[in-house]
């Protein structure tokens, strides 16, 4: 249901889970595993109201009365905090993106594919790309501006944007978003219909704004178009590159992508080959997140650039690319640390230790 935006819709589909849950959610044959995805989906949706309400009352009385374990998760649904951006929530939109193919990965390839049969394949490049005057599209078009490359369904966004959500200070790297406009670039279709949906049934998208773009265009958009100033540039959680290993020997080059002498893969196919080819972060990249981060000349104060990954190799590679463009990077919040309390269950991931 992607870019569906009537709020009725939802409504409608919660109170027929809520009558369904009733009439049956007590019965043997329905587990909580059943009850859990019912209002999961619904959740993670972006249903909001009083009749999302009722239907999560619902599932967590089947919860309790099925003797569900986790009393968190009932208390959520009893006092209505369970939501989009609950933990379960989250987790599913998560599991969905990852079956989504790799936009640029695939318009790459494909490209390539076609390239012998024809002399123009811009179009196929472009294929993703929609035009969007997305900065006239805000309440306030002069408010500070958060970027957000590569959002997905921009959930981060849909937290920072909405006024309504528990979210701390809404302090981001020193800065309020609080009184911010917000703009998120991705190549997915699914994802940004999906983003645009929510923000437009929740009221937001006054101050939110979610465009299929590259990460070059919105940069050099928000660059050329955009009348106020560009206070945060996030990119959180890129894709990584492949980190290749065989059995001999963990030291590749980073043009590297052959496989080990047995013939089999020892990393995901779909990656990135390398921090060269094909990974989103590029040293331009860096370049436009920096034009667009100067200084605003009314307080002389520098915009930030957020990076997050889940690599370490990923978030120092990415850290010295954007040092030696031009930022200065905040070793304070550089989060990469061992304190010696990890549990013995909890084990180095395969990445880390290869690398």
């Amino acid at each position: 249901m992607s870019g569906v935006t009537n709020p009725a819709l939802f409504d409608e589909l919660c109170t027929i889970t809520a009558n369904e849950l009733e009439r049956f959610g007590t019965r043997s044959s329905c587990k909580p595993k059943h009850v859990l995805q019912m209002v999961e989906k619904l959740a993670a949706a972006g249903v909001r109201g009083m009749a999302a309400d009722r239907v999560f009352r619902v599932a967590a009385h089947c919860l309790s009365f099925k003797g569900y374990k986790d009393e968190n998760v009932i208390q959520s649904m009893e006092k209505g905090w369970f939501g989009f951006h609950t933990e379960r929530s989250l987790l599913l939109l998560w599991r969905f993106s990852t079956r989504q193919r790799k936009q640029r990965s695939f318009l790459q390839t494909a490209a390539e594919h076609w390239e012998a049969g024809s002399t123009n394949i811009a179009s196929l490049h472009d294929v993703s790309h929609e035009k969007s005057s997305w900065w006239n599209a805000f309440d306030d078009p002069t408010k500070p501006l958060v970027i957000d490359i590569g959002c997905g369904f921009g959930a981060s966004l849909l937290g920072l944007a909405d006024p309504t959500s528990a979210d701390g200070d809404k302090t981001v790297e020193r800065v309020d978003v609080s009184h911010c406009n917000f703009v998120g670039a991705d190549l997915s279709r699914i994802g940004i219909g999906f983003g645009k949906s929510v923000a437009s049934r929740w009221g937001i998208d006054g101050r939110l704004q979610l465009v299929v773009a590259s990460a070059e265009t919105i940069l050099e958009e928000a660059i050329e178009r955009y009348p106020g100033v560009v206070k945060l540039v996030m990119i959180q959680f890129p894709t990584p590159y492949r980190l290749v290993a065989n059995s001999t020997s963990v030291e590749r080059s980073d043009d590297d992508t052959s496989v080990p002498s047995d013939g089999s893969p020892r990393y995901n196919s779909q990656l990135p080959a390398n921090k060269i080819s094909g990974f989103m972060v590029t040293n331009d990249l860096l370049k436009l997140s920096h034009e667009a981060l100067k200084s605003d000349k009314t307080t002389n104060t520098p915009g930030c650039l957020l990076v997050q990954s889940n690599c370490e190799d990923v978030a120092v590679t990415i850290r010295k690319m954007a040092v030696d463009t031009g930022f200065e990077w905040d070793a304070n919040q550089f989060v990469a640390k061992y304190d010696g309390s990890i549990s013995e269950q909890a084990r180095t991931p395969q990445r880390t230790s290869t690398w």
